[in-house]
């Protein structure tokens, strides 16, 4: 389950994410073509950028890549976590959500 944080939230922490990646350049040759031009809506009338993303054919590369950093800490190699620990960590990951919501 991803955390519930604002959007603004979660593209900051995949910014943060970013440090702990490494991205293979041929097979996610259209993610890394995304993610650069991600952007915020333009209001025209007030010429400013508004705080929402917009939405288009980058934002689901972003959105990807937002909610992964949202739950990276529950990345885990299989065969050297056990059963208990995966699900205390997932516990642990759902309580920290559910502070930050209040």
């Amino acid at each position: 389950m991803v955390p519930k944080l604002s959007i603004q939230d979660g593209i900051d922490a995949g910014k943060r994410f970013f440090k702990k990646l490494y991205i293979d350049k041929t097979k996610c040759a259209d993610f890394l073509e995304a993610v650069p031009q991600y952007t915020r809506e333009y209001d025209e009338e007030r010429k400013i950028f508004k705080d929402t993303p917009l939405h288009d054919w980058t934002s689901h590369f972003s959105d990807e890549h937002r909610y992964a950093s949202l739950v990276e800490t529950l990345f885990i190699n299989e065969s050297e976590v056990t059963e208990a620990e995966k699900a205390d960590r997932l516990l642990s990951r759902l309580r920290q959500s559910t502070n930050q919501t209040r």
